[in-house]
């Protein structure tokens, strides 16, 4: 059976209160968030905890913003981002998943495959459809 969960974004409204925005989020039927912690990591514990306090679940975006001069700057980038977000745990809960975004056109696909590579992913790629 197939089970679907909606999940809000943070995107578009970080400039609203974490403790206003959660309360949308849950009385308007979403079973938790979408959000890019790393740009206010300051954030973390009152996001968390308002997240643990409404029994709400979340996932997180994993990527690299600003430019890197080079694929090994790119790729240190990305893997500190992703130890970072593996830490976005307390208060009883974690990460449902983490979604990597980490495409970035102008490398090749040999670089990108090693790139999962450095990080541990061996497995093949999957399409998205």
């Amino acid at each position: 059976m197939l089970f679907v969960k909606f999940y809000a974004p943070r995107w578009g409204m970080e400039n609203v209160p974490w403790a206003r925005f959660l309360e949308m989020v849950k009385s308007n039927g979403f079973q938790g968030i979408e959000v890019y912690p790393l740009r206010k990591p300051e954030e973390k514990q009152e996001m968390l905890k308002g997240l643990a306090a409404r029994g709400l679940e979340f996932s997180l975006i994993h990527t690299v913003s600003g430019p890197q001069r080079n694929f090994k700057e790119y790729v240190n980038a990305m893997e500190e981002n992703l130890y970072t977000l593996v830490n976005y745990q307390s208060y009883g809960i974690k990460p449902e998943f983490i979604t990597s975004q980490t495409g970035r056109e102008y490398y090749t696909k040999r670089q990108f495959l090693l790139f999962r590579k450095h990080i541990g992913i061996n497995g093949p790629m999957l399409p998205i459809l």
